[in-house]
């Protein structure tokens, strides 16, 4: 044999060697995947998501929420609509909502219906429909304040509540003797409600269609249910 052939393959030899180590550094074989970047369209579980507040879901760009089956892709103005809605509601625009899941809201008069739902400072949670990310329910918090409150008279605790449901559901409102209206209290709660029942299949029991508001006595609102006219046709 030549002496260069031998010479030729002993250089081809520690060409490939170096080569070869050369791929396995860079390509580990276990090599962990970095994680997405924000506002990408990965999609991460909803309950992974509780306590964030909206200001950092929105600022992500784009939030994807993993729920059962289904994936929920969320924008910025999606957040813009929901914090909007809950702080015109409210009257207040220092409001400020975190996420809290997504549920079934047990009065809906749909027992399938799934709300989106946040949570404020004060500990009240508000429901949003997912389909159109309407403002369904303000839930109280556990812990009602009940000292210091100014008291209205109530008169003018009714009128704030008609304000609303002028506002928020003006079919209430019509003198057509569907809509039974009630007055009540547990103090410090004013309660405001116009109800009509539901006819469901089979005569099974079905939460009605209801519009109600709760006040306290300085007429801050603390609950409230929309539930007037959301039964599918």
């Amino acid at each position: 044999m030549h002496p260069y052939n031998s010479r030729y393959r002993h250089w081809i030899t520690v060409l490939l060697t170096l080569l070869i180590s050369s791929i396995s550094a860079c390509t580990p074989m276990n090599a962990t995947p970095e994680p997405a970047p924000a506002g990408s369209s990965a999609c991460v579980p909803a309950e992974a998501l509780t306590g964030k507040p909206i200001s950092e879901l929105r600022s992500s760009g784009q939030t994807c929420m993993q729920h059962k089956d289904t994936q929920l892709i969320f924008g910025t103005v999606d957040f813009d609509q929901i914090e909007d809605s809950a702080r015109n509601l409210l009257q207040d625009p220092t409001l400020e909502l975190s996420f809290a899941g997504i549920n079934f809201e047990p009065n809906s008069p749909e027992t399938d219906l799934e709300m989106l739902q946040f949570t404020d400072q004060q500990g009240r949670k508000f429901s949003f429909e997912l389909r159109r990310l309407e403002l369904v329910v303000v839930a109280p918090p556990n812990a009602v304040p009940t000292s210091g409150l100014e008291q209205r008279s109530v008169d003018e605790l009714r009128g704030i509540a008609i304000a609303l449901a002028e506002t928020y559901a003006p079919q209430v409102l019509k003198d057509n003797n569907e809509w039974k209206y009630e007055e009540g209290a547990k103090e410090p709660i004013f309660f405001y409600q116009w109800s009509k029942p539901v006819q469901s299949p089979g005569n099974a029991p079905v939460n009605p269609e209801r519009f109600q508001v709760g006040l306290l006595s300085d007429g801050t609102l603390i609950s409230y249910f929309n539930y007037a006219g959301t039964v599918e046709p």
